[in-house]
């Protein structure tokens, strides 16, 4: 079975890169190659890698800040009676007050002399002075930084000098790097708690961003959630009201970021559900302005199509009745002039005709008769019982016609029309009739009537 290898993290230094997260990594990757950091061989050969986590600028930072330096306790001085490590993690708050060990107003000495840190020993984590090894320390309240001064830890009890531990191991490097690397403190410099706000960021974001310059700040859970409710936008602040204050930060800060999610789609028009519908989907074309043009753009357009279908519908009609003869029809005689026979006319009437064929041509005949191909008084002389009353002129069955060939015309127009627009270039603004894509509906009745619809298709 092949072996995994695990990759040690990398940090730059970096204004874009969490010295934290980094942190936290190499933490995770000294656990998985079975480095202990309370052990301390374990924790200088963890200091080796660290150092070779370290490019760039974070490397050059390191080897001017840290190699070779001891750590001084700024805040301590040397005034006890003590010469080991040991000894001074187990003196009490009382015992360094009363031997004049800590610099006058430090953070080490405000510590020692809050009500109840008298029996506090300075190697308790709560008095952040002289934490036990591990590979996360504070140092905070005794005030520990790097120095090139030599080790100072004799039990000098008059001398009022900072005591300087030999050397420097991973938990100090660590502790340093994450409250003073110049990325971390030029954070420090900007930021003014008091005046953070939302703006236009995601409510996560403004929520982290508050955590993080508070934790820089140490400030206290209590004061970074009421920096956080101070800055939210007022729509947030609202929404806050309307789900209960009193709910968790975690929990208020997953329902806003729904309701912000909720809102860019209803702003982007992604979808517009009303209990739980969604009405785009459902919903029916309407008429929408086409972006760039005006209505009277669109009129004109369809006005230009329209007169043009129209002109192709007169030449039509035109060469339709040049088709259609104009002279009336003769009675049907012999053509045979040694035959004084006359044989059967073809428009004899029903009546005296009772056959199946004779009733034919019948039909035919009137439908002669009513495009106005048979005169009057054949007509009269034929059927007699059906006097001269033309039931249609020859204009109305021209026009009939012409309704049909103008309705097959029409349908192809609207269709040509229809390919051409969706084909047009949406960013031209040159052309005449471009920008209008995505849908040409028709809608016809019994005289035939078209309505238009142009829609703009957004990319």
């Amino acid at each position: 079975m092949a072996g995994v290898t695990l990759k040690p993290p990398e940090f730059a230094g970096g204004m874009d890169e969490d010295v934290n997260i980094f942190t936290r990594k190499f933490q995770g990757f000294l656990a998985g190659i079975n480095i202990d950091a309370t052990v301390i061989a374990d924790r200088v050969r963890a200091l080796g890698i660290l150092r070779s986590c370290l490019t760039k600028d974070a490397g050059e930072w390191y080897d001017e800040n840290i190699l070779g330096k001891n750590w001084m306790l700024t805040n301590i001085y040397d005034n006890t009676t003590t010469n080991t490590t040991a000894n001074l993690q187990a003196l009490t708050m009382a015992q360094m007050i009363g031997t004049n060990s800590f610099r006058l107003h430090s953070s080490g000495a405000v510590f020692a002399n809050r009500p109840g840190n008298n029996a506090v020993t300075v190697g308790d984590l709560v008095a952040r002075m002289l934490p036990p090894q591990a590979f996360e320390e504070d140092w905070t309240n005794s005030g520990g930084e790097p120095t090139d001064e030599a080790p100072r830890f004799a039990g000098n009890t008059a001398g009022n000098l900072p005591i300087i531990l030999p050397g420097i191991h991973l938990g100090q490097v660590i502790f340093y790097l994450k409250n003073h690397y110049p990325t971390v403190l030029e954070e420090r410099r900007k930021v003014q708690f008091g005046n953070l706000d939302q703006g236009n960021d995601p409510v996560k974001t403004f929520y982290e961003k508050v955590k993080r310059y508070g934790r820089l700040l140490n400030f206290g859970d209590e004061v970074i959630t009421h920096q956080f409710f101070r800055g939210l936008s007022p729509d947030n602040q609202l929404e806050v009201e309307r789900i209960g204050s009193e709910k968790p930060v975690a929990e208020l800060v997953k329902n806003l970021e729904k309701v912000e999610k909720r809102k860019s789609e209803m702003k982007l028009g992604l979808s517009k559900r009303t209990g739980g519908i969604d009405y785009q989907a459902q919903a029916q074309p309407t008429l929408h302005k086409p972006s760039g043009f005006s209505p009277e753009d669109v009129d004109r357009i369809v006005k230009e199509a329209t007169e043009k279908i129209t002109q192709k519908f007169q030449v039509q009609i035109q060469e339709l009745q040049a088709k259609i003869p104009s002279t009336s029809a003769q009675p049907f005689t012999n053509p045979d002039q040694n035959n004084s026979t006359p044989i059967r006319d073809p428009i004899a009437p029903p009546s005296t005709l009772q056959t199946e064929e004779h009733h034919s041509d019948y039909k035919t005949n009137k439908f002669l008769y009513d495009l106005g191909l048979v005169d009057s008084n054949t007509w009269n002389r034929l059927y007699p019982n059906e006097p001269f009353q033309r039931a249609h002129s020859r204009a109305k069955i021209a026009n009939r016609i012409a309704e049909r060939l103008e309705q097959r015309e029409l349908d192809k127009e609207i269709a040509s029309l229809s390919n051409r627009i969706n084909t047009l270039n949406i960013n031209d603004p040159d052309a005449m009739d471009t920008n209008l894509t995505h849908g040409i509906e028709t809608a016809t009745d019994d005289d035939y009537e078209y309505t238009l619809q142009v829609v703009r298709k957004k990319k």
